[in-house]
């Protein structure tokens, strides 16, 4: 684990190598003296590592499921090997399964990176970069992905993060849409936001299961925590059009609590291999580089 603070002392974050992942994101001031967690704090329950049990990690070379685990790009045809026992599809890519490696590291922030070698499991050969930075009240998270492989593919990415959650949090995020899911977590049909799935406005958070992608984001967030007067803003570069909105279940989780939810900034809608235009995917070429960018900010409500 490597961890770095803020020049300030009020923020602090852990960096597993394992999957790139944040295993605690901190703020402390006068009234959170111990500090206070702005991503869920990783909880590994077992000597196993398990990367859905951290704070956050990237989703590169892209975001989400392929559907069937296959899609075709200018007349050819690729194929993944499902990579998890969370479904029947191949997801996140594979970025969040590697362990990275170290680039740099000064008392403020920590730069790892990922080497992607072609497999049987993918088609994507490829250099992730993950930049960590502390400043006076944000951290701010810098992912890139370049195309290593001979060939032009599409890429996206995205981050993954974990969120605290009571019945005192809400979620502003701008978006007039959503997917449903169908039974393999692939969207199947995009419809107008219920008021319970607007979050123009600050609204409470669904209480069910909930896994939905939105698109024409305008890249911008806000989780307010009320009984503990804080927010943290979230802000993305405006090639994050999308984001996903995950709340787990028993069903899912046999030990989910109802006590954290995912906000996950992305460039591409889930299976957009699979649509038509891409919806929000890449090409890259090889050696052509694509990048994202999200700080997150926090700030004492009055």
């Amino acid at each position: 684990m490597i961890k770095i603070t803020n020049s300030n002392k009020s923020l602090s974050l852990a960096i597993n190598l394992q999957g790139g992942s944040v295993s605690y994101f901190k703020f402390k001031n006068k009234f959170y003296k111990e500090g206070i967690n702005l991503f869920r704090p990783e909880n590994q329950i077992s000597k196993k590592f398990n990367i859905i049990k951290t704070s956050c990690f990237p989703l590169t070379p892209f975001c989400n499921r392929v559907s069937k685990n296959k899609f075709e790009y200018k007349g050819k045809k690729y194929d993944f090997i499902n990579n998890t026992n969370l479904g029947k599809y191949y997801l996140h890519g594979d970025g969040w399964l590697k362990k990275w490696k170290i680039k740099k590291i000064t008392k403020t922030e920590i730069k790892i990176f990922l080497k992607k070698n072609l497999s049987d499991s993918s088609p994507y050969s490829y250099l992730s970069q993950e930049h960590f930075i502390l400043n006076r009240n944000s951290l701010r998270i810098d992912l890139s992905v370049k195309n290593l492989n001979n060939i032009a593919l599409p890429f996206g990415l995205g981050l993954h993060p974990y969120f605290p959650k009571n019945k005192f949090t809400l979620l502003k995020a701008m978006s007039k849409k959503h997917w449903l899911e169908d039974k393999h977590y692939i969207p199947k049909k995009i419809i107008d936001n219920s008021k319970k799935m607007n979050f123009n406005e600050p609204n409470d958070l669904p209480s069910t299961w909930t896994n939905n992608c939105f698109n024409n984001w305008n890249s911008k967030a806000k989780i307010i925590w009320l009984d503990k007067k804080l927010m943290l803003e979230i802000n993305s570069t405006k090639n994050c059009k999308y984001f996903f909105l995950h709340v787990s279940s028993k069903k899912f989780e046999k030990s989910f609590k109802n006590d954290y939810f995912c906000f996950e900034p992305m460039t591409h809608a889930v299976n957009a291999h699979n649509m038509k235009g891409k919806n929000g995917l890449v090409e890259l070429k090889k050696n052509q580089t694509f990048k994202i960018s999200t700080v997150f900010k926090i700030n004492q409500l009055k």
